[in-house]
Formats: structure tokens, C-alpha cells, sequence
């Protein structure tokens, strides 16, 4: 699992993988950062620039948005892209791009959908743990449906994520 960025988000998920017993390869432009993932977790550390080759099933963006570009999505090795960064995509059309060389990619923007549905149960209701946890449970049904429909019509998930949030959207 390669994880860029170990900001706080990067450095909860990098614990909750170490805890699932995932093997760390992590990267940050603040060197105290990395070095903390690193002895916490057992992480190795990598230059920035050099994440994005690392040999990894997944890449996890927790850092900067736009970070997959013409530049970046060649030198990928990972399997499929699942991570908490803002705006990942540079352009939309590298959801094709992701698509055409064969890596899954998650749309951040459903990733991130846990922390608005932790943060609204603060806001909102009176929130419980196991409710919230359940609630963000289901962001997994929500992403295979999106996976199985972009694999059904051979689409970008990045596109088909969007469709079904205007969908959403024009329902409400």
C-alpha cells in the first residue's frame, strides 16, 4: 500500500492499514511526518516524486490534488487508486487514462463521503458511534455499485460516480 501524504487523515489511515496488517510504503514533503509513520508503523519512506512508481496493489493520494496527471499516471504500478486528497484527477479525462491502463480508481469525492457523514451526525443528530460507523459501512455498497456499473459499460468510474451524483442531485 503506498500512501501519499502522512498529514493527519494519511497518518490515521496509515495506522488503520498497519492494523489490518498492510505492508507501508509512504511519502511526505515534511520529513518529521514520514519519519513518525515509519516508526509507528513499521512504513518505508520514499521521495515524493518516487510514490507514484512504488510497488504497490494500491496508491492511496492523501496529500495534494491534481496529482494525477500525463506526468504520474504512467509511472503507476498500482493496481487501483483509493485515497482522501481533494480533486485527484488533474482533468477529467484522466479518469480515462486510469481506466486505460487498467487501474481502478475511486473517486475521492466518494471516499471523502465518511467524513461528511461523521461530521453531519455531529452537526445534525445526536450522534452515536455504531450509527455513524454504519453509515460509513455503506459507503462500501455505494462504491461497488459504482465499480460494477463503470465495469458494465466499460466507463471510467470517475464519470460514472459524477453521473449518479447529478442524478442525485436533479432527484432531490
Amino acid at each position: 500500500m503506498a500512501v501519499q501524504g502522512c498529514g493527519a487523515t494519511g497518518r490515521d489511515l496509515c495506522r488503520q492499514l498497519h492494523e489490518a496488517g498492510a505492508k507501508l510504503i509512504v511519502t511526505d514533503v515534511n520529513e518529521a511526518a514520514t519519519a513518525f509513520v515509519a516508526n509507528a508503523y513499521g512504513a518505508a519512506i520514499v521521495a515524493p516524486d518516487a510514490i507514484y512508481a512504488a510497488n504497490a496493489d494500491i496508491f492511496a493520494p492523501c496529500a495534494l490534488g491534481t496529482i494525477l496527471n500525463d506526468q504520474t499516471i504512467p509511472q503507476l504500478k498500482a493496481k487501483a487508486i483509493s485515497g482522501l486528497a481533494n480533486n485527484q484527477l488533474a482533468e477529467p479525462r484522466h479518469g480515462q487514462a486510469l481506466l486505460d491502463c487498467g487501474i481502478t480508481y475511486v473517486p475521492d469525492y466518494v471516499v471523502n463521503g465518511g467524513g461528511v457523514m461523521g461530521a453531519a451526525a455531529l452537526i445534525y443528530s445526536e450522534p452515536s458511534i455504531e450509527e455513524s460507523q454504519a453509515k460509513i459501512r455503506g459507503l462500501y455498497e455505494t462504491i461497488l455499485n459504482i465499480l460494477d456499473h463503470a465495469k458494465a459499460a466499460g466507463a471510467p468510474p470517475s464519470e460514472v460516480a459524477d453521473q449518479m451524483a447529478r442524478e442525485k442531485l436533479a432527484a432531490a
